[in-house]
């Protein structure tokens, strides 16, 4: 679990001119996703990155953690460790408060992989038990919406997600006012900490507006969203979160079952008749519009649909898909610029899509 980080900027002694660069060392144990999320977090904290190396080997460690040999990939020898030695140049000249910030953000990102990889069976074996107890306990929201649901969270299972963190949620009254709050039982990979939180508040949802109440309130067993936080493992964006209803004997919802990762790229590249859920939302636009199947105006719907900026069908409600989509759809009739504005469901942010004639 120990990592081997140097810092430092070497001194130049070459003829001309040579670019000033700062070396960053990292030797670790080799997991996935590691040299692109150290690259783009250092990236994301202003150090453009001039060169990278990384190879991997296999070596044997004594007990105090010194090297004792160099191994044969193909050895079967008791105690291996696949570790990953990352090279990488820095442009700059770094002061020792810039070293401290750079070493601190890689033992981040380095312990973020490691919980995310060390929990991700765990988190499969979650999400297997919240489907089962949903396939045994249908909650009361119809059965096509139901059954879409679970084949949702399936597709996430079978290789769509990358799975960083998870974690349970309970619904509680406290002093007439509704706070969700997290359970003792159980927090995995980038969770494990009870003091991580990727909604807003220091109870997860804190406080509970009127849309989140409204949301509660409605016959969806899922929620798709953007997280607040910035994901450190992979790509340095805000993290897609899944969460998923708990239901009481009395159909009442007492909690969520609540994922945080990243679609893959299959869930941007995929037609959406062939993603749960998303299907739905389509067809649903579709049947709504009217329109005679085969015709010119439903293949238009429908390319619109499918190009739909994949991240937002996700988030977006059936009302405003079907609305923003026959906006857009107007728009090859009479091109001009037009802005289709989206308040987040939990008011943390605002997303846009402005189209804009080519002429």
């Amino acid at each position: 679990g120990k990592i081997g980080l140097r810092v430092f900027t070497p001194e130049m002694k070459k003829d001309g001119w040579a670019v000033p660069r700062t070396v960053v060392e990292l030797v670790t144990e080799d997991q996935p996703f590691l040299v692109d999320s150290v690259a783009a977090r250092l990236a994301s904290a202003g150090h453009s990155v001039l060169f990278r190396v990384h190879p991997a080997m296999d070596v044997l460690r004594g007990r105090d953690g010194k090297r004792r040999d160099l191994l044969d990939q193909q050895s079967h020898t008791p105690g291996k460790i696949r570790e990953a030695v990352l090279h990488l140049e820095i442009q700059g000249v770094v002061t020792p408060a810039r070293v401290k910030e750079i070493t601190g953000l890689i033992r981040e990102v380095v312990a973020d992989i490691r919980s995310a990889v060390e929990d991700w069976r765990p988190m499969l074996d979650v999400l297997d038990s919240t489907i089962d107890e949903i396939k045994r306990s249908p909650p009361p929201l119809g059965e096509e919406g139901v059954s879409e649901s679970i084949a949702f969270l399936e597709w996430m299972r079978d290789g769509h997600f990358t799975f960083l963190g998870c974690r349970e949620y309970a619904y509680s009254f406290k002093k007439g006012s509704e706070a969700f709050k997290a359970t003792e039982k159980m927090g995995l990979g980038i969770l494990r900490d009870p003091k991580v939180h990727v909604l807003a508040g220091a109870t997860g949802l804190a406080a509970v507006s009127e849309e989140v109440r409204e949301f509660l309130s409605r016959p969806e067993l899922l929620i798709v969203t953007k997280t607040k936080a910035r994901s450190r493992v992979h790509r340095i964006v805000p993290m897609d979160y899944i969460g998923v209803k708990r239901y009481g004997k009395n159909g009442q919802v007492i909690g969520e079952m609540r994922f945080v990762g990243l679609f893959t790229a299959t869930a941007y590249n995929r037609t959406v008749e062939t993603i749960p859920l998303l299907r739905s939302k389509v067809a649903h636009t579709i049947r709504r519009a009217g329109f005679a199947p085969e015709s010119h105006d439903a293949n238009a719907l429908l390319y619109v649909l499918d190009t739909f900026p994949r991240d937002e069908l996700f988030q977006v409600s059936d009302d405003y898909l079907f609305h923003t989509a026959l906006g857009i759809l107007d728009l090859r009739q009479r091109p001009r610029i037009r802005a289709f504005p989206r308040l987040d469901r939990f008011e943390r942010f605002a997303s846009v899509l402005v189209y804009v004639p080519r002429e």
